[in-house]
């Protein structure tokens, strides 16, 4: 009986820290793209950065200034 409780709470934790893992707020990315995409440049990632508010308008600046 003892094994089956530990088992269970481990399931719990690793089901909590998996779903935790994926995003910056919790969630996994049910989108295409975005922070964990590799397909697109460094300029648009900045956007998307931008969008998001993980960055701010000055911080953009320089980044589309140095990338190009």
């Amino acid at each position: 009986m003892l094994l089956f409780w530990i088992v269970l709470i481990a399931l719990i934790v690793w089901g909590v820290v998996s779903l935790t893992r994926h995003g910056r707020y919790g969630h996994m990315h049910m989108h295409t793209g975005g922070c964990c995409s590799t397909d697109g440049n460094a300029l648009d990632i900045a956007r998307e950065r931008y969008a998001r508010g993980e960055i701010s308008k000055d911080q953009f600046e320089t980044l589309k200034k140095d990338l190009g």
